[in-house]
């Protein structure tokens, strides 16, 4: 990018000191080149949005495949510790009415 500035300053000042062209064309000429660098640099902002966005699409979709199970997984383990703590909360409950018939 700085390489493509440098050119075309380079490019810009050669143009003015060698120009066998009266001032107004070689102004219209700068203009037009300056016009050319801007339509280029919008081209290759517009190329590097659209490669970052692919890889955000690609990432999330890595994600998704990654993580995808993880929500079902979650939702077994919390029901089998539900279901344990119940049968352990029994077992305690059982356990202190033995002890205080005793």
């Amino acid at each position: 990018m700085d390489k493509f500035f440098l050119g075309l300053g380079i490019g810009i000042v050669g143009g003015m000191l060698f120009a066998p062209r009266r001032g107004d064309e070689t102004r219209q000429m700068i203009a037009d080149r300056a016009g050319e660098g801007a339509d280029y640099l919008k081209g290759v902002a517009a190329d590097g949005f659209d490669q970052v966005k692919s890889a955000a699409a690609d990432s999330v979709d890595y994600v998704k495949s990654k993580t995808g199970g993880l929500g079902s997984k979650a939702d077994d383990l919390i029901q089998k510790g539900t279901k344990a703590l119940k049968r352990e909360s029994a077992a305690v409950r059982d356990t202190v009415e033995d002890y205080q018939r005793v």
